[in-house]
C-alpha cells in the first residue's frame, strides 16, 4: 500500500471514530442563540467550515476500545475536546494577532475573543452533561 492510500486510510479511521463527538459539539455550538451577528457568523464558519476535528475524539475513542470499552462511552468527552481545541485555536489566533481565520472570512479581535468565551463555556455544558450521565449509570 502507498503512503498515499495509508493515509487516506488512517484519514478515514480518524473520521469515522470521531465523527459523531464532531457532531453533538457542532449541534452544541448551532443550538446556541447568538444574537450579535459577527460571533454568531465566525461561530457558524468555525465549525462547519474550517474545524472538522474528528482526530482528537478518535484517538480517545480508540484507546476506549483497545483496553475493551466501547467508544461510544467517549462521545460527549470527545465533544468537549473538539470544543476545546477549537478555543485553543481561536486563542492561539488572539495571540498571533490574526486578521482572517480560514482562506477569506475576516476576523475582528471582539468576535474572535467571544467566540472563544463561547467555545470554552460549551466545554463546561458537555462536560456537566457527561459528569451527569456518568453518575446516573
Amino acid at each position: 500500500m502507498s503512503s498515499k492510500k495509508l493515509m487516506e486510510k488512517v484519514k478515514e479511521l480518524l473520521e469515522e471514530g470521531g465523527r459523531k463527538a464532531y457532531e453533538v459539539a457542532k449541534e452544541e455550538i448551532l443550538s446556541e442563540e447568538i444574537g450579535y451577528e459577527p460571533v454568531r457568523d465566525a461561530l457558524q464558519y468555525f465549525i462547519q467550515e474550517l474545524w472538522h476535528n474528528f482526530q482528537h475524539p478518535a484517538l480517545l475513542s480508540l484507546a476506549r476500545k483497545s483496553v475493551g470499552g466501547k467508544p461510544e462511552d467517549t462521545t460527549f468527552i470527545g465533544a468537549v475536546l473538539v470544543l476545546l481545541t477549537g478555543a485553543a485555536d481561536i486563542h492561539d489566533d488572539l495571540i498571533d494577532q490574526s486578521k482572517t481565520k480560514g482562506p477569506n472570512q475576516p476576523y475582528s479581535a471582539n468576535s474572535a475573543e467571544t467566540s472563544h468565551s463561547l467555545l470554552a463555556a460549551h466545554c463546561f455544558n458537555l462536560t456537566e452533561d457527561f459528569l451527569y450521565l456518568s453518575w446516573r449509570k
